[in-house]
């Protein structure tokens, strides 16, 4: 079922138009996974898993909770992006865009996205998306966009 419904996401994520950021593919850097646990200073944690091209994830930070849903291709990332914020209790409100990530190794090894998102089709515009990968965490178990989770 999960490999059906990423099946059906990249068909339209690829379908798709919008604004998107001129960045070069170029190959994945020797060792460079989006699979893990991201610690982004604009969206807190960020949960990847990967499978060939298409990752899942969701990502989490004070009020704001989200889901991601992207393809690979080399070291750029492109992505959709929902995300609920509940700035009053009881009042959710839910807001969707595209992004996307570079991936990169800084010269000390650390592992980073560096990205941009947008709101609903555009992939820029919205401001900036980093993260540095954790070397010790794993993502959690269910990722799934409609998944509840209880830990």
């Amino acid at each position: 079922m999960r490999n059906l419904i990423m099946l059906c996401f990249t068909v339209v994520f690829i379908a798709c138009g919008g604004g998107s950021a001129g960045v070069d593919s170029g190959p994945m850097p020797q060792g460079g996974s989006f699979e893990g646990v991201w610690f982004s200073p604009q969206y807190g944690r960020m949960d990847l898993r990967q499978e060939g091209q298409n990752i899942i994830g969701m990502f989490e930070m004070d009020e704001r909770t989200g889901h991601i849903q992207g393809v690979a291709r080399g070291r750029v990332m492109r992505f959709q992006w929902t995300e609920e914020r509940e700035m009053l209790s009881g009042f959710p409100r839910k807001t969707t865009g595209r992004g996307y990530f570079v991936y990169i190794i800084d010269t000390d090894g650390e592992h980073k996205l560096q990205g941009e998102w947008g709101h609903d089709s555009e992939e820029t515009g919205g401001g900036p998306w980093n993260a540095v990968k954790s070397q010790t965490l794993r993502p959690r178990q269910s990722l799934e966009p409609t998944s509840t989770e209880t830990s």
